[in-house]
């Protein structure tokens, strides 16, 4: 990180194990948005609503996914990276790429 800190990647999940629906909630995956990302997890939380769900419903937090982007407050990743708009689409026929190979 910035100071020299170790950066990574929290993960909590919250109920059955073979639940049969599962509410994934992601922060952090644009770096800046990790801080509003946060207080809603928080919120979340605080307010008990994992402890609300159905007994088919798990949730699993995952807290900064892009811790890199968080701590630097950029919008990509260590190796410039935007998770979003960098996603390929592996059901169709991969884009040319020159520069890659």
């Amino acid at each position: 990180g910035p100071s020299g800190e170790a950066l990574y990647t929290d993960a909590a999940y919250f109920g059955p194990a073979d639940a049969k629906k599962l509410l994934v909630l992601v922060s952090g995956t644009h770096g800046p948005e990790g801080y509003i990302g946060s207080a809603a997890q928080l919120l979340f939380l605080r307010a008990k609503f994992h402890e609300r769900l159905p007994s088919s419903t798990a949730v699993l937090f995952v807290h900064a996914l892009n811790c890199y982007g968080f701590a630097w407050d950029r919008r990509v990743t260590a190796e410039g990276v935007d998770l979003n708009r960098n996603f390929v689409d592996f059901s169709k026929p991969l884009p040319s790429n020159p520069g890659y190979e």
